[in-house]
């Protein structure tokens, strides 16, 4: 089983849209994905996973979109 395969397994749907959302507000506002989440409350997503989005991306902006990339494909896989 890979990565994506594991975390499509354990977020639903809007999980994955959330953090693609949040990843794409983190990079727009030129902020990390944590502050998106505090802001915007989508506390559905566990707190622990969001974190560890943020020491992924150390605040870059192209991982923020990497990681918003990621999560919607996965949001599209399941979806199929």
């Amino acid at each position: 089983m890979n990565a994506n395969q594991q975390v499509s397994d354990k977020l639903s749907a809007t999980q994955l849209a959330g953090i693609g959302i949040l990843a794409l507000l983190a990079y727009r506002e030129k902020t990390d994905i944590s502050y998106q989440y505090r802001e915007w409350g989508f506390w559905d997503i566990p707190e622990e996973l969001i974190e560890s989005l943020d020491a992924l991306s150390s605040y870059k902006q192209d991982e923020s979109l990497n990681v918003a990339k990621t999560a919607l494909t996965i949001l599209d896989t399941k979806k199929a």
